[in-house]
């Protein structure tokens, strides 16, 4: 059975992975210049790097547009594909799921449909769309598919740290799993302090701790992330890049020296991802190597 896979431009990969492996791609869209914008295909990563460093700049972002959405499923048809499977960000993030649920039962006649919440979004979920591209490769069903994400999710784990999560903290997207004054949530910059957030399953993105200067935050950061995940497994290390990129030779090697990690991608984190958790930004994940 040909299977077309689908996932959110909040999987931060790339928009040349989604071409050449065909995946398609449900855009969220963020409002710039008084219009709604695709996440990829209309945003400049490095225009939003820019702009989120104006002094005031401040936009929102919404859900994917549903006729964007018809016309993936309605060229899977005219594809030939005989099966949508799609892996979505977690509804305590966006209601992005929901609106592909809505449109997915519109065509529920003309072809098969199946939707996997992912529980994650950014690299916990673009690892997972890795995981799942290369299992249809390797001839697995749609259901065995879920079956291996669903076993390996508690060997995944996103972390970010960031300057601010103020456009997070603003549309409450984020829940502040630590207490952040007003004081150091929007000017912990100049202070130096880095705020540290991982994805969690049950809460969605959570803020977990902060910490004086760069280098003390991925120590940090590093330390949870080897609390949390066996270190009996072998791992891809994913990173997002959002514009902080020169410390991920150090997160590396620390993370080496921990885990058995057997590839090292690098991948580009969305203009919305970027807008959602800041410029200069560092992202990274363990998955499970297959």
């Amino acid at each position: 059975m040909r299977v077309k896979l689908i996932t959110d431009s909040t999987a931060c990969l790339s928009k040349e992975f989604y071409k050449q492996e065909d995946i398609g791609i449900v855009e969220s869209l963020l409002r710039l210049d008084d219009e709604y914008k695709r996440d990829i295909s209309d945003i400049d990563r490095k225009d939003i790097l820019n702009r989120i460093n104006e002094r005031g700049f401040y936009t929102f972002s919404v859900q994917a547009d549903p006729q964007d959405i018809i016309k993936i499923i309605e060229d899977a048809i005219s594809d030939g594909f005989e099966e949508i499977f799609y892996i979505g960000v977690s509804k305590k993030i966006t209601d992005q799921f929901e609106i592909v649920k809505f449109v997915s039962d519109l065509y529920r006649e003309k072809i098969k449909i199946t939707l996997f919440q992912s529980g994650y979004m950014g690299s916990s979920q673009g690892g997972m769309v890795l995981i799942a591209n290369k299992m249809l490769k390797l001839g697995k069903s749609v259901d065995e598919i879920i079956e291996i994400l669903v076993t390996n999710k508690d060997k995944i784990k996103t972390m970010i740290i960031s300057e601010s999560f103020k456009s997070l903290f603003k549309t409450g997207k984020i829940r502040k799993g630590i207490i952040f004054s007003p004081f150091v949530k929007y000017f912990g910059k100049y202070l130096r302090y880095k705020l540290i957030a991982e994805i969690n399953e049950d809460e969605g993105l959570i803020s977990i701790e902060k910490a004086r200067g760069i280098r003390l935050a991925i120590s940090k950061a590093i330390k949870i992330i080897s609390k949390e995940l066996s270190h009996d497994f072998e791992y891809d290390l994913l990173f997002s890049q959002a514009g902080c990129d020169k410390y991920y030779p150090i997160i590396e090697k620390k993370l080496k020296k921990q885990f058995n990690i057997k590839e090292v991608q690098f991948w580009e984190a969305s203009p919305i991802v970027i807008w959602a958790i800041g410029a200069k930004s560092i992202k990274f994940a363990l998955i499970p190597h297959f």
